[in-house]
C-alpha cells in the first residue's frame, strides 16, 4: 500500500485497483465460512477478461483451485472497466442469479449501462460455467438470469470505486441500501483507516 494508492482515497480522486482489493480482502475477514460469502480481488475481471473483450478462464483457474464456489451463497466481484469505471457483479449460485450494480446509471446513457451488464454479466455466468466444468459438475446455463440491480447513484465521475466499495460492505451484511453522495463522500477517510489499521 504505496503514498500513490492511498492519495486516492482523497476526495474527487478516482480509487485504484489496489485499494478496491484491499476494501474487499477486508470485507472477506468480517465473514465466518459458515455464511459460504466470497470477495474476489479487483485483479480478478481484468485478467479473465481484458480491455479487449477476450475472455480466458484458463487464466484465473488456480486461483480458485481450493475453493468451491459453486456452494458459496454470495460471491462479489468488483469489475474495473477498462481503468475508467467500477461496476460491482454479484453472484447468488444457489439463485442462479448475477446482479450487475452501477452507480452511473442515470448519469449517463442508461442503454450503455444496460449493456454493460449484459456483458460483464454474461462473463461471469461463462466464469461459473467454466468453474462447474472444471470440477466435473453439471451446469445449466439457461437457468441462470442476469438482472441489472437498482443501487445508489453518483453525481460525479470518480466516485464508483467507493460506491462500489460501500455497496458490497451493506449488502453483505444485509443492511438498507440507501445512500447518497454526501454519504460517500464522508466514507474514504473511514476506508483509509480500515486498511492503515
Amino acid at each position: 500500500f504505496t503514498t500513490k494508492d492511498k492519495d486516492t482515497l482523497a476526495p474527487g480522486v478516482w480509487l485504484n485497483d489496489v485499494v478496491v482489493t484491499l476494501f474487499f480482502s477486508l470485507l472477506q475477514n468480517t465473514v465466518t465460512s459458515q455464511q459460504k460469502v466470497f470477495f474476489l480481488n479487483s485483479y480478478f475481471m481484468t485478467k479473465m477478461f481484458d480491455d479487449w473483450n477476450n475472455y480466458d478462464y484458463k487464466l484465473v483457474q488456480r486461483w480458485f483451485k481450493e475453493l468451491d464456489l459453486s456452494n458459496a451463497n454470495t460471491i462479489y466481484v468488483p469489475i474495473n472497466i477498462t481503468k475508467t469505471h467500477w461496476i460491482l457483479g454479484i453472484i447468488h449460485p444457489q439463485k442462479k442469479l448475477i446482479e450487475i450494480c452501477d452507480s452511473l446509471t442515470r448519469k449517463y446513457n442508461k442503454k450503455l449501462s444496460i449493456k454493460r451488464a449484459k456483458v460483464y454479466g454474461h462473463v461471469l455466468l461463462l466464469f461459473m460455467e467454466d468453474r462447474a466444468k472444471s470440477r466435473s459438475l453439471g451446469f445449466d446455463i439457461t437457468a441462470w438470469s442476469i438482472v441489472q440491480k437498482e443501487c445508489p447513484q453518483q453525481i460525479n465521475d470518480n466516485d464508483c470505486g467507493v460506491f462500489v466499495s460501500i455497496y458490497a460492505l451493506f449488502h453483505s451484511q444485509n443492511v438498507d441500501i440507501q445512500y447518497n453522495q454526501k454519504y460517500i463522500d464522508s466514507r474514504r477517510p473511514e476506508i483509509l483507516q480500515s486498511i492503515l489499521t
